[in-house]
């Protein structure tokens, strides 16, 4: 299907020859260009600012122990991908922990 309208027709012939044509029209919805996170979490520390899908830049502080963290990243449309440092992230899930 292409993007838009689609027209899609059904004959049906009977042994008497009459016919009906049904017709269906299929509307498809162009790709999203919707780029943005409905959310972003740490296991560790908190981000500064608070999350919100306008910022792009953030800052977290954690302590000396912490060795490692893993991000959550949520995308606003449901189509989009999301890779933490490069690799794939399903949305709503962990990433694999980063080393700090």
């Amino acid at each position: 299907l292409t993007v838009g309208s689609n027209t899609i027709t059904v004959a049906v012939t009977a042994q008497s020859g009459s016919v009906r044509t049904y017709t269906v029209v299929v509307s498809r919805a162009g790709t999203s260009s919707v780029s943005t996170l409905s959310a972003l979490s740490l296991s560790s520390g908190t981000l500064s600012p608070a999350f919100s899908s306008t910022f792009t830049t953030y800052s977290a502080s954690v302590d000396n122990t912490t060795a490692s963290l893993t991000l959550t990243p949520t995308v606003t449309d449901a189509n989009a991908t999301v890779q933490v440092n490069g690799v794939a992230v399903a949305s709503g899930t962990a990433s694999a922990p980063v080393n700090l």
